[in-house]
C-alpha cells in the first residue's frame, strides 16, 4: 500500500518555486487549472493535465510581460551624458521588492496550455521546464508491448516572444546552472551540459558529453554500510507514523544492533541487518529491497502460452491458453494469425534444433523471450506421413498475465454454471493502476447481473480501494429509459442485486482495507479467511545511497464503527469463513466460490435485483378536453 493520493492542505498544489533572475517574479508550477476530460469506459470525469506555470509580479508596480504596457517616451537628451561603454557602467545586482499586501492577487498564469509539466526553473528571459504527454499508467496502450515508455522533454519558454521551443526531446532529469547559462543533462546514465539559450545539436561544440569512465570511488565497505544503517535508522525514526515509535526506545534499538555492522561481510548481510532493524517496529511495509542487478545479456525466458507433454518426435500441444484481446500481454504466441496450432500438434524443433525429451522447448527458448524464433510443427492427420511446417513465433516474456485471464475466466464460467447464467464475476488482482483496468473490464457486463461476486482474494494492495469501495458500492436510485436502446441504471455501473466479497489471507495492505470498507458500508457479506493484516503505508521516497530501497510506514489507518487501529498485525474477519484447504486446491475445487454463490441465491430471497421498469404510469401529455362553452347567449338575456 503505497503512493496515497493526499491532497494538499490548501487550495492548490503550488511546487517548483524559481526566482527569475532580474528578481521581478517568482516563477511556479500549480495545479489549478480546471479543465476535465471525460472518461471513456464509464462516466466519470478527469483532471490529468491540471498543471499550468505561474508567475507572481513581487512588487506592485510591476507589470505582467504578457499584458498591456504603458508607452514611456524618454526626456530629448536624457542619457547622452552617460558612456557607452559597458566597461564603464557598475554592475548591479537585481533589487527584489516585495509587496505583500495584495500579493495573490498579481499571479499571472503563462500563456501555455494546460499539461503535464515538473522542475520548473528560471532562466535569463525564460522560463524552463520538464514537459511529458500523458500516456497510460501500465504501458498496455502503446502501440506494441516491446515499445519503451515515453520520455520526458526539456521545454523553453521565451517569455518576450512568448513561444515555447523544445531544448531537449528526450531526457530523464536536468539542472540550470547558477548563472542560468548552462544545463546538465541526465538521459539513460548519460550527463551532458548544453546552451539554455537555444537548442544544441549533438554535433555542436557547445554540447558537451561529461565523461563518467574517468570517474574512479574508493570506498571502504564497513563505513559505506555504517552509513547506510544509520540511514535507515533515521529515516525510520523521522518518518515513522507516530513520533514515540511505538513505545519503542529507538536509540536503544540502535545501540543494539549498530555493533553488529562490524562483523558485516557483503551487502547481503547488510540487507539481512536492515530486516531485522525494521523488524522491530512489528508494522507493516518496512521493506528493504537491494538494488536490482542488470540483467545478462542473454535476454528473458521465453513462453509460449501453452500446456505441452512429451510425446513422439517432440512435445504434445496439450492446450492452448485462451486469449485475451483486450490485454496485449494475454495472447499466446500459438494462437496468432497464422500460427494454426492444435492441441495435438507436436513442437519437434526449435529454430532447427530438436526439442530435448527430457526437457522440453523451455530448455531452447532461454533468452528468447520477446524474440522471433522458428518452431517445427508437426500435425498427424491419422493417415499417411504426418504434415511437417516451420511458423514464426514471438514467444511472451511471462505467462503470468495469460494464465491469469483464463483464471478468471474460468471462474466466471463456473459461476455462470452453478447459477444458470445468472451472476456476475469479477476479480481484482491489485488495487493500482492494472487492477483498475482489470475491474472495468468486465464492469459493464457482469454488474448487469442479478448478483454478483467481487473476488479480492490474492489482491496484493496499492492505493485505490476508495476508487474501488465507491465503484461496487453504488447503489440503483433510478433507470434511464432511452428510446431505441437499453435501460441504464443510475449511476451507471451499479451493481443491480446482491454484491458478496471473495477474501482471503493473501489479500493484504489495500486489500484488507477494501475488506473493511465492505463490511463498514454493508456493501455485501465477506466470504473466505482473515486477510493478511497490514494496513499501516508508504510512499517509497527514499533510497540509500547505493541505491538499496528501505520504506518507512508512515500511514497509519484508523477505521470507524469501533475498529480503530484493530485490522494492523490483524486482518479482516469475514462475515462467513470459508477455508480453503490444499487437497481442495489440487483437486481443482473452489470451497470459497461455491460458498459465495450459495450464498448470493439466499440473498435473492430477501434483496430482489431491480429490474427496469416498465413504460406505463407515466402522465399522459394529451391534452385534456376543453371545458363545454357556456350556453346562454346575450340575446338569451334578451
Amino acid at each position: 500500500m503505497g503512493g496515497f493520493g493526499w491532497g494538499p492542505v490548501g487550495r492548490f498544489h503550488d511546487h517548483s518555486p524559481s526566482f527569475t533572475p532580474d528578481g521581478k517574479f517568482l516563477a511556479f508550477l500549480s495545479e489549478r487549472s480546471f479543465d476535465p476530460v471525460y472518461d471513456t469506459h464509464g462516466f466519470d470525469l478527469g483532471f490529468p493535465t491540471s498543471t499550468k506555470p505561474f508567475l507572481i509580479a513581487l512588487s506592485a508596480e510591476t507589470s505582467s510581460p504578457f499584458g498591456p504596457s504603458a508607452h514611456v517616451v524618454e526626456p530629448a537628451g536624457a542619457g547622452s551624458a552617460e558612456s557607452d561603454d559597458p566597461e564603464d557602467k557598475p554592475a548591479q545586482e537585481p533589487r527584489t521588492d516585495v509587496d505583500l499586501d495584495r500579493l495573490a492577487e498579481r499571479i499571472i498564469a503563462v500563456p501555455v496550455p494546460q499539461g503535464s509539466y515538473a522542475k520548473l526553473r528560471a532562466a535569463e528571459g525564460a522560463l524552463l521546464w520538464l514537459a511529458e504527454d500523458v500516456y497510460g499508467v501500465t504501458g498496455d496502450g502503446r502501440a506494441s508491448s516491446s515499445d519503451r515508455s515515453p520520455g520526458k522533454r526539456l521545454e523553453r519558454f521565451d517569455l518576450v516572444r512568448k513561444e515555447t521551443s523544445v531544448l531537449v526531446p528526450a531526457l530523464d532529469d536536468y539542472e540550470l546552472s547558477g548563472d542560468a547559462s548552462t544545463v546538465v543533462l541526465q538521459h539513460e546514465h548519460r550527463v551532458r551540459a548544453v546552451p539554455a539559450g537555444v537548442r544544441a545539436d549533438e554535433d555542436s561544440p557547445e554540447n558537451v558529453t561529461v565523461d563518467l569512465n574517468r570517474i574512479r570511488v574508493l570506498l571502504e565497505p564497513l563505513k559505506v554500510w555504517g552509513q547506510a544503517f544509520d540511514e535507515a535508522w533515521r529515516l525510520q525514526r523521522e518518518f515513522f507514523w507516530t513520533p514515540d515509535m511505538g513505545g519503542l526506545d529507538w536509540d536503544a534499538v540502535h545501540a543494539r544492533y549498530r555493533p553488529l555492522v562490524q562483523n558485516l561481510g557483503s551487502h547481503d548481510d547488510l540487507v539481512d541487518l536492515l530486516w531485522e532493524l525494521h523488524g522491530e517496529l512489528g508494522t507493516s511495509h518496512a521493506y528493504v529491497t537491494a538494488a536490482g542487478a542488470v540483467e545478462a545479456g542473454g535476454g528473458a525466458q521465453g513462453f509460449l502460452g501453452a500446456d505441452l507433454r512429451p510425446g513422439a518426435g517432440g512435445w504434445e500441444v496439450v492446450r492452448i491458453l485462451d486469449p485475451e484481446s483486450s490485454d496485449p500481454k494475454a495472447i499466446s504466441p500459438l494462437s496468432g494469425p497464422g500460427a494454426d496450432v492444435r492441441p495435438g500438434d507436436i513442437i519437434a524443433a526449435v529454430d532447427g534444433l530438436p526439442v530435448p525429451a527430457d526437457k522440453g522447448p523451455a530448455a531452447l527458448l532461454v533468452g528468447a523471450g520477446g524474440r522471433v524464433v522458428e518452431l517445427t510443427v508437426i500435425r498427424s492427420s491419422g493417415e499417411g506421413v504426418p504434415a511437417q511446417r516451420r511458423i514464426a513465433v514471438v514467444p511472451l516474456r511471462s505467462e503470468e498475465r495469460l494464465r491469469y485471464q483464463n483464471w478468471v475466466n474460468a471462474n466466471r464460467r463456473a459461476v455462470r454454471a452453478a447459477s444458470d447464467g445468472a451472476f456476475g464475476y469479477l476479480h481484482i488482482p491489485d488495487m493500482v493502476a492494472s487492477g483498475w483496468a482489470q475491474l472495468h473490464r468486465d464492469l459493464d457486463s457482469e454488474a448487469a447481473k442479478n448478483g454478483l461476486i467481487i473476488d479480492v482474494r490474492h489482491n496484493r494492495g496499492g492505493h485505490t480501494s476508495q476508487l474501488v469501495a465507491e465503484l461496487i458500492g453504488r447503489k440503483v436510485t433510478a433507470w434511464m429509459l432511452p428510446r431505441g436502446d437499453q435501460a441504464g441504471t443510475y449511476p451507471e455501473q451499479a451493481p443491480r442485486g446482491p454484491v458478496v466479497i471473495l477474501t482471503d489471507e493473501f489479500a493484504g495492505s489495500d486489500g484488507d482495507i477494501v475488506t473493511q470498507v465492505a463490511k463498514l458500508r454493508g456493501i455485501g457479506p465477506v466470504v473466505g479467511t482473515r486477510t493478511w493484516g497490514g494496513v499501516v503505508g508508504v510512499d517509497g521516497r527514499f533510497d540509500l545511497a547505493d541505491g538499496t530501497s528501505v520504506t518507512q510506514p508512515r500511514y497509519a489507518f484508523w477505521f470507524t464503527q469501533g475498529v480503530g487501529f484493530g485490522v494492523e498485525n490483524r486482518g479482516v474477519e469475514p462475515d462467513i469463513e470459508v477455508p480453503y484447504p490444499p487437497h481442495a486446491y489440487a483437486a481443482g475445487e473452489d470451497p470459497q466460490l461455491e460458498q459465495g454463490v450459495a450464498i448470493l441465491k439466499e440473498m435473492l430471497a430477501e434483496i430482489p435485483t431491480d429490474v427496469p421498469p416498465a413504460r406505463e404510469g407515466y402522465p399522459s401529455l394529451r391534452p385534456a378536453a376543453l371545458p363545454p362553452r357556456p350556453q346562454e347567449t346575450a340575446r338569451e338575456k334578451g
